[in-house]
């Protein structure tokens, strides 16, 4: 996330804070009532979403070690969970299907994972928790998806 982005999210948290504290001290308590409602709708639509994307990026890529050899095109994937290891080459995957979000301002704007789908039938996922910048050079092989909440399902 880049800095003016944080800047952003910060700037909207300290504003509905401060619009709060305002009206919780200056109103008649009626008002509590509906800033109590704000709050908890404006955690549903923006914090409750990332969490969400969070945990499920953290769970898919827990245990998983990703090890990439630029010179001999070789990539290694060990899986500590399972105690497995699969190493394959870059002509051994059969496409890349990059998705980012397509989101704008929302705080999950940032998050984007890549499926890598081998010959042989494996698959592996790569969220951005993992490695924030992930490209190979596998030309044609390679897809670009952009969605509003780019949550990986089927993994």
């Amino acid at each position: 996330m880049t800095f003016a982005k944080q800047t952003y999210y910060t700037y909207i948290t300290v504003f509905f804070l401060l619009v709060f504290s305002y009206f919780f001290f200056s109103l008649p308590h009626d008002f509590f009532v509906v800033f109590l409602i704000a709050g908890v709708f404006y955690c549903l639509v923006f914090a409750l979403p990332l969490f969400i994307l969070f945990f499920k990026y953290y769970s898919l890529n827990k245990g998983l070690v990703m090890v990439y050899d630029a010179e001999s095109g070789r990539i290694t994937m060990k899986n500590k969970k399972l105690r497995t290891e699969t190493a394959f080459a870059l002509d051994d995957i059969k496409y890349l299907f990059y998705t980012k979000s397509g989101s704008g301002l929302m705080a999950w704007n940032n998050y984007h994972y890549t499926e890598i789908y081998l010959q042989n039938g494996k698959k592996f996922i790569i969220t951005c928790l993992m490695a924030p910048q992930f490209t190979l050079p596998v030309g044609e092989k390679y897809e670009s998806v952009t969605l509003y909440y780019p949550y990986p399902k089927g993994f």
